[in-house]
């Protein structure tokens, strides 16, 4: 089942809608909140070369806590981005068909953010980080 989303009441009933995350009533923009925090990117980036264990994570995604490894990774489940695979003492955690293509954008994403800082002037990118800390 697709549900679609429109600014306008009276459009609900149009078959021709689109997801529209800029209405605060759609469903995609609260998958959109989900899928853009810190966390998120990085943990659907780190699955994309297979799947790992909730240590592997942990060690690879510097100055996250085990707390907020442990909420990032509920809410991408419930969100079906990633799926728990194996027991309770030896799972991993994988992407899910649905999670692929929000991680091929997250690293579109780190590129183009890192592209961006090559053309910045270094005192800019220390002042940033500096304020950042």
């Amino acid at each position: 089942m697709t549900q679609r989303c429109s600014s306008k009441p009276q459009d609900v009933k149009s078959e021709a809608l689109r997801y529209n995350v800029f209405s605060d009533r759609c469903i995609s923009r609260k998958l959109l909140t989900d899928v853009s925090r810190r966390w998120s990117v990085l943990i659907l980036s780190t699955l994309r070369t297979g799947p790992k264990r909730f240590g592997e994570l942990n060690d690879t995604i510097e100055g996250m806590s085990e707390r907020m490894l442990s909420i990032t990774l509920k809410t991408l489940l419930h969100d079906h981005l990633v799926v728990r695979v194996g027991t309770t003492s030896c799972s991993t955690y994988e992407l899910t068909q649905a999670g692929m293509p929000i991680a091929a954008k997250a690293d579109e994403l780190f590129e183009a953010v890192y592209s961006a800082l090559d053309h910045m002037d270094p005192s800019e990118i220390d002042s940033a980080a500096a304020a950042a800390a």
